[in-house]
């Protein structure tokens, strides 16, 4: 399995962090451009955070026991805890606790596209996206705090936290569980000074432990999550089709190949139906040829065996004359004759019967006579075109 690697915006406009999610995350860790950071990660399962300041992080208690069920009640349970309308919102819901509460990230759905369009761009296609604060390092019954370029991104419990300006934090902090908890403050020495973090430690109440952020703060995160993972991810609903290791930019050349599939598809099928119209309409000739040919075939089952038999029997000339002797001495007439043409020939009962027309040179009597002195064989004239050819010459 790949490695899995973690992103961030650096808070720094066009500056991106990366860092392994492993134990030694501050090991590798990086800073650089969307398309250097878009290079580190190329092959690698990829987890982005989301920044604190776009979501808001809920407990509300449904009713509901299915996914479906939760997704589609979690809107209405919220509308009273959230400013304006819930039309346009995202939410993502985590697992539902054994008390029936159920964690729900909420945010702008047009705030989480501007976030994974650049991604996106960049040829990043996140296979998890993930709330800043609860991808802090935390303890059960204790407080986590990263303060970076004046934000203060805060974890209280395993699904709940928030983001804030730094300088409001003491006083919001009141609010959320125990103020005298413990807690643990990270903080970037270069842009808070010591008497700021000193203010700000006092001020969330005792024991505070203090410690220096590294270079880069992604490694923070990172190895936080590689033990302990996060509940809720934010590709859920009509955003879970962007995970699959990049497969959605593929979709235009996807679409594009099953279009061409389904033109020649249609052509093929197209060229199978005219052959077999026109396969069906040489069987039809076939059979009116064979019928014509040998009219005392009454039922034909097997043309090409039939066909067989019929011009075995004229060759042994059983029970019907000779069929070949009087075409053949016929057709040596016919042939000495300009423009003569056959049409339909039947052979029964020991008679050769020829359809002729007789083109301009000659007249069917004429062409009877020919043949009767040719061949000897007693010749005779039906109707205007039919020549008659009775016994078998000598």
């Amino acid at each position: 399995m790949s490695e899995a690697v973690l992103i961030r915006p650096a808070g720094i406009p066009d500056v991106w962090e990366y860092a392994r999610l492993a134990v030694d995350a501050a090991k590798g860790a990086a800073r650089g451009s969307l398309e250097e950071i878009a290079r580190l990660c190329r092959g690698q399962r990829v987890v982005a955070l989301m920044p604190g300041t776009s979501v808001t992080l809920h407990q509300v208690q449904v009713p509901a026991r299915s996914t479906s069920e939760i997704r589609m009640a979690v809107p209405f349970a919220l509308e009273e805890q959230l400013a304006g309308k819930v039309e346009g919102l995202h939410f993502a819901i985590g697992p539902k606790g054994a008390d029936g509460m159920v964690p729900v990230a909420v945010m702008n759905g047009e705030a989480l596209r501007a976030f994974l369009k650049p991604l996106q761009d960049a040829g990043i296609t996140p296979d998890a996206v993930l709330p800043e604060p609860l991808a802090l390092p935390w303890t059960d019954g204790t407080r986590s705090v990263l303060i970076d370029h004046g934000n203060a991104i805060v974890r209280t419990a395993v699904t709940g936290g928030f983001a804030i300006e730094a300088e409001l934090l003491p006083s919001v902090l009141q609010r959320f569980g125990d103020a005298q908890a413990p807690a643990r403050l990270w903080y970037d020495a270069e842009s808070v000074s010591a008497a700021e973090v000193a203010r700000i430690a006092a001020e969330m109440g005792k024991p505070v432990e203090q410690q220096a952020l590294p270079p880069v703060l992604a490694a923070v995160f990172a190895q936080a999550l590689h033990s302990q993972p996060c509940k809720i991810d934010l590709l859920q609903g009509e955003y879970r089709a962007q995970r699959g290791g990049g497969l959605l930019r593929f979709l235009p050349a996807i679409v594009v190949a099953l279009a061409a599939l389904l033109v020649h598809l249609g052509w093929s099928g197209w060229d199978l139906y005219a052959l077999k119209r026109a396969n069906a309409d040489l069987d039809r000739r076939s059979g009116e040829l064979f019928r014509e040919a040998f009219p005392e075939v009454k039922r034909v089952v097997n043309m090409d065996a039939q066909a067989d038999q019929a011009l075995a029997a004229l060759r042994s000339g059983s029970g019907a004359g000779d069929f070949l002797d009087l075409y053949v001495n016929a057709a040596s007439v016919l042939q000495s004759i300009p423009g003569v043409e056959v049409g339909n020939i039947t052979f029964r009962e020991g008679q050769l019967s020829l359809e002729v027309q007789p083109g301009d040179t000659a007249t069917v009597g004429q062409i009877a006579e020919r043949i009767a002195a040719a061949t000897g064989v007693p010749t005779t004239v039906q109707g205007e075109t039919r020549i008659v050819m009775k016994g078998s010459a000598p």
